[in-house]
């Protein structure tokens, strides 16, 4: 039994690694995998202790507070359906939110339960997310192949959440790379490859995030821990001042990089934006209601010549989004969440940090910049990621406690 549970594990980790390489042949495979590795994550933690254990376990005191604070988010949530002009829609997305919610507590939770050191295999992360970059390649330049042999389209766009994949996963492959010639040139051709599948995509979310993974990385290398404010405020920067920054955006581009880029990418979603947040203002304290942005454009967009502009189904950015749809309050409890976030980051060894507080600002990018701010599959995908970096931070741990036994029996 015990080989099996730990054959179990090993399974989880590599099926968790496998990620970007399933979305890249189907969009939304993110939340069916998370939903079986907290299924199989909770039988082993069944067989390993007791069911009133696993109830009646100390909760510390920060852990109580953010399980508070998600628990009010999700009851502001539901107060708004009361309100939303798309009751269904909105109904959807609580329900969806909340199982993500419970489904990774309940998986972080098993594995801090799992002693054992899992098996971290130091150059399968990057051979992973090579072999899924060059999939992304194949597809766009032979019309999807793969995708049409197992019964999906052609359509190009369909690959761009396995691009953000890619390129969401790349710090936490990197991390894992041996100090050897070898290793660092597996290094270096799966960061060209994954560089080249991005700009290759339809996705400008995972070309941004690509450039700005580096820049991340350094500053987190050259501040330290003090990188762990300073990305910290960087966030509730952008969350809280977004209404305002986000308003006029468009007329503050320069022409050059609006030439370059063009109006399809930055420059419409910079006016998409502003629309949306002229619309804030009307109900700035609990907002619109849950995916009342879904029909802003037929609620406010009426005669009005930028009217379109809302038409996108969401606004393309998280910070507006919720602004929009749950208002200050909800903004509050998201950035209450986000210092606890950082809160815990202050007992992750600083070894951690480059790659965490990169793979945390690459989030917080695509975040801005693409996917509605409930959609299911986003959650559950930085759910998995999440999942993963708790368990090696749990294996580093235990690894570390059993050095430590050791020193002090010898």
């Amino acid at each position: 039994m015990k080989r099996m549970l730990h054959s179990t594990e090993k399974a989880i980790y590599l099926c968790l690694l496998l990620t970007p390489f399933a979305m890249v042949l189907s969009r939304n495979i993110a939340t069916p995998i998370l939903f079986g590795v907290t299924a199989v994550l909770a039988l082993i933690i069944a067989k390993r202790s007791s069911c009133q254990e696993a109830i009646w376990s100390p909760i510390s005191k920060p852990i109580f507070i953010v399980m508070g604070l998600v628990l009010g988010l999700l009851m502001l949530m539901s107060l708004s359906l009361t309100w939303t002009p798309v009751l269904g829609r909105g109904s959807g997305a609580v329900f969806h939110l909340a199982g993500n919610f419970v489904m990774f507590a309940l998986a972080a939770i098993a594995v801090c339960r799992i002693e054992r050191k899992p098996v971290t295999y130091s150059l399968l992360p990057c051979i992973f997310l090579f072999a899924a970059a060059a999939l992304i390649l194949i597809e766009l330049s032979f019309r999807a192949p793969v995708r049409t042999m197992l019964g999906g389209g052609w359509e190009p766009y369909r690959m761009n959440r396995g691009a953000v994949a890619v390129v969401l996963f790349l710090p936490f492959a990197l991390y894992h790379l041996p100090a050897t010639f070898l290793a660092r040139g597996v290094g270096i051709l799966t960061v060209g490859l994954i560089g080249w599948a991005a700009f290759v995509s339809e996705s400008e979310s995972a070309k941004l995030t690509f450039l700005l993974l580096p820049f991340a990385f350094l500053v987190s290398r050259a501040l330290g821990r003090a990188a762990i404010p300073f990305f910290c405020i960087g966030i509730l920067a952008t969350l809280l001042l977004m209404p305002l920054a986000a308003y006029n955006l468009s007329s503050f581009l320069p022409v050059y990089i609006s030439e370059k880029v063009g109006n399809g990418t930055v420059g419409m979603r910079a006016d998409m934006w502003s629309e949306f947040c002229r619309l804030i203002w009307q109900k700035p304290l609990l907002g619109h209601a849950m995916e009342s942005s879904y029909v802003a454009m037929q609620q406010y967009g009426g005669s009005d010549k930028h009217g379109y502009l809302l038409g996108g189904a969401h606004p393309h950015n998280f910070a507006i989004q919720v602004w929009y749809e749950l208002g200050a309050v909800g903004v509050l409890l998201f950035s209450v969440l986000t210092v606890m976030y950082f809160r815990a980051l202050r007992f992750v060894p600083d070894k951690f940090l480059p790659a965490i507080l990169s793979t945390t600002a690459a989030v917080w990018t695509v975040s801005l910049v693409s996917h509605g701010a409930w959609q299911a599959w986003w959650w559950s995908f930085v759910g998995l990621l999440a999942l993963l970096w708790v368990i090696v931070l749990r294996a580093d741990a235990a690894n570390e406690a059993s050095t430590t036994q050791h020193q002090a029996a010898d």
